[in-house]
């Protein structure tokens, strides 16, 4: 087997770390390969603020950990020919991105089903993405993906009106400071307001009365919501001027 198409499980994971997930291949994608062995799962829509993006998904189970891996930007209009191009030459041509998204390890229970990787990819989405248009099947089909995707926007929904009924401190705090706090739905205490002018958000914890933004590294109670929002309107005040 060529260096280049070696068994991912030979990257190095910390035993400790059972789901490690890189949504957006932030941790680098140059000279990924896919590995041999792996499996087409289907490829769908995903939309990022104003734009749908194409991208394939494919599964591959390593000796000690099952990995969901991502090509993102992939040719709309055959999305089957670019994954069989993928699964051929191990890549996708550029500029379209290939990497591993979700790396789940596998204890002494069977492997992870696709539809528990995508699931794991979907929530990590949640803020930031989300899928829509499903564009081509493979080991799930589209009956499955849409499923999937009724059932978290559910949960979401469920989560959503839990949320709005327990307001607290730092959620009256947040629309005093005009950062239209909504839930998020990823729990029923968790919200999303603006992070202050920016074009992030910022996470709060309503039952904790905290907030935090991984952006900005910024994170507290409702005096240190304050204080960054005087902060950030006095940085706007001193851009104005210069």
């Amino acid at each position: 087997m060529s260096s280049t198409r070696q068994d991912s499980t030979r990257r190095k994971h910390p035993p400790d770390d059972e789901v490690i997930v890189d949504p957006w291949l932030n941790r680098g994608c140059r000279d990924q390969r896919l590995p041999r062995g792996s499996e087409f799962l289907c490829a769908f829509d995903c939309w990022v603020i104003i734009d749908a993006v194409p991208v394939a998904t494919f599964v591959h189970a390593g000796q000690t950990r099952d990995e969901l891996w991502l090509a993102i930007g992939i040719d709309h209009i055959d999305p089957l020919a670019a994954a069989a191009e993928i699964m051929i030459h191990g890549a996708p041509p550029p500029p379209a991105q290939l990497g591993v998204a979700v790396s789940k390890a596998r204890r002494a229970g069977p492997e992870a089903t696709p539809l528990e990787l995508l699931e794991i990819l979907f929530r990590s989405w949640v803020g930031h993405g989300a899928p829509s248009d499903f564009l081509a099947s493979g080991l799930v089909s589209g009956d499955e993906y849409h499923a999937l995707i009724a059932r978290l926007e559910q949960e979401r929904a469920d989560n959503a009106e839990r949320a709005a009924r327990n307001e607290t401190e730092i959620v009256v705090a947040a629309r005093e400071l005009r950062l239209n706090p909504r839930p998020s739905g990823t729990g029923g205490d968790h919200w999303r307001a603006n992070c202050p002018r920016t074009k992030h958000s910022l996470e709060i914890q309503a039952r904790n009365n905290l907030f935090f933004c991984g952006y900005c590294s910024r994170g507290g109670g409702p005096e240190e919501l304050q204080a960054l929002v005087d902060h950030r309107a006095a940085w706007k005040a001193r851009q104005s001027r210069s």
